[in-house]
């Protein structure tokens, strides 16, 4: 049987930013399903997430077991 995951539903900081990008760029790369042509950099995820309105929503899953950012 299948043991679930257990998952930390939180907002996004910028310390993210590298986590957020390995599931990110990688669907990028495939052409499909993003609206970005191209991979960002850590440092453009960064300037991203600092940018991002205070009001507006940007969350992330985590593993509670690994602290591995599974979602976003």
């Amino acid at each position: 049987m299948e043991e679930e995951m257990k998952l930390y539903i939180r907002s996004v900081t910028c310390n993210d930013a590298k986590g957020i990008l390995e599931i990110l760029n990688p669907i990028v790369e495939t052409g499909k399903y993003s609206a970005l042509a191209e991979n960002l950099s850590e440092e453009e995820e960064r300037n991203f997430i600092n940018s991002f309105p205070e009001r507006g929503v940007f969350i992330l899953a985590e593993s509670r077991d690994t602290g591995e950012i599974v979602g976003i």
